[in-house]
């Protein structure tokens, strides 16, 4: 074999069990799943998602007849957002904008909505730009990752923006708040809206939820102010002129601007020694991954050409339990892995790992753009480059 070429990814080393309902619904809307029963599955879903059609309907004009109003807060307010169900990239997008606005000497804090903690309503200062006050228990594990990240910059969690937005202003002077997950919530007015594709499937199959995975249908890229392509050098991504060609379609006036997830960092887990990217190269690795799209991850550390990648997916937002653990390190021993390697969102939910046995590695993903990149001047971004 050439010195510079690898076998491919091998497959999930985890043996095959009890399908996820998240599992269930993918393999079904997608035609996955053969036979009479998911075909009426499907007539069913198609039903019901011509429901939620209506929905989506009413609620927007309740806005556009202004029989409700968002609240204005005395700050700029940016939504990071998508159409789809499932990982888009907010995270790293969120990560760019605060340190970008940071470095520009604004006052940046970050609301976000969390999911799985204990402590979701009214206001949960995860970090208050000083210190970090709050745990993956109480608000989840993508607040606790960007405060952990973002040392300097403000995290409230809560599931009325409205509220962590006002307290954001007057407890932090806030300037700019950047709305994590913002499209869908029209309640808080916003200034910039920024909508991600994943490049790989920017539409999933077409259809809107739950016969899909859409939440909002693509004539609603007019409300958009932005749209960044995400994933454009993912093996599986769309030419970037084709997606773009199709956003066009429903919203002509909007500039679309490519994005790369690039590895940034590697760091060994719990101690947080740095690790050179190289040593990743002809490596026997396991990559275990609870996110909302784990075949990028993957995707990604194989492009970092190690010797084998072993796949371990686990639902997104995973709480990792110690028998599992004790199960990935068993298997990464047996399949003569030489670490066990992790996303930094993963990491924040894997305080059970043990000492001894395969390391824990943890990669680092940065956005980065592909081409112009948007401005933000407050006459409105540049337009990207063709």
């Amino acid at each position: 074999m050439p010195a510079d070429a690898r076998p491919p990814a091998a497959a999930p080393s985890r043996p095959a069990g009890r399908p996820t309902v998240a599992d269930w619904f993918h393999a079904t809307v997608s035609g996955e799943r053969r036979g009479l029963g998911p075909s009426l599955t499907r007539a069913l879903l198609r039903g019901a998602s011509q429901g939620y059609a209506l929905g989506l309907t009413a609620r927007d004009l309740t806005y556009r007849c202004g029989l409700v109003r968002p609240l204005q807060v005395d700050a700029r307010v940016i939504s990071v957002g998508n159409l789809t169900l499932g990982g888009t990239g907010k995270t790293p997008a969120v990560m760019h904008l605060a340190k970008r606005f940071h470095d520009a000497g604004e006052r940046v804090a970050i609301l976000i909505r969390g999911h799985g903690g204990e402590r979701l309503s009214g206001v949960n200062v995860v970090h208050d730009g000083v210190n970090r006050l709050l745990g993956v228990a109480e608000v989840g594990d993508e607040p606790v990752l960007l405060a952990e990240r973002l040392r300097e910059v403000p995290v409230l969690v809560g599931k009325d923006r409205r509220l962590t937005a006002s307290y954001a202003v007057e407890r932090f002077d806030a300037t700019v708040l950047l709305l994590d997950d913002g499209f869908q919530y029209r309640k808080l007015a916003v200034d910039d809206q920024i909508v991600l594709l994943d490049a790989t499937q920017p539409f999933g199959n077409g259809r809107l939820f739950p016969a899909g995975v859409l939440r909002d249908p693509p004539s609603y890229l007019a409300r958009a102010d932005q749209v960044w392509l995400t994933r454009t050098d993912h093996p599986a991504a769309l030419p970037a002129e084709q997606v773009r060609a199709e956003v066009a379609r429903h919203a002509p006036q909007v500039p679309v601007y490519r994005t790369r997830h690039l590895p940034a960092r590697l760091w060994q887990f719990p101690s947080g020694q740095p690790l050179e990217l190289a040593q990743l190269r002809q490596r026997r690795v396991m990559a275990m991954a609870g996110i909302g799209n784990p075949g990028a991850f993957f995707a990604t550390l194989d492009e970092m050409q190690p010797a084998a990648v072993i796949q371990e997916p686990f639902p997104d937002h995973h709480r990792f339990e110690r028998d599992e653990i004790t199960a990935v390190r068993q298997r990464a021993v047996a399949s003569g892995c030489d670490a066990v390697v992790t996303t930094e969102k993963d990491a924040v939910r894997l305080e059970l790992w043990p000492a001894g046995g395969p390391e824990l590695w943890v990669l680092g993903i940065e956005l980065v753009f592909d081409g112009a990149a948007p401005t933000f001047e407050a006459g409105g971004p540049d337009e990207p480059a063709k």
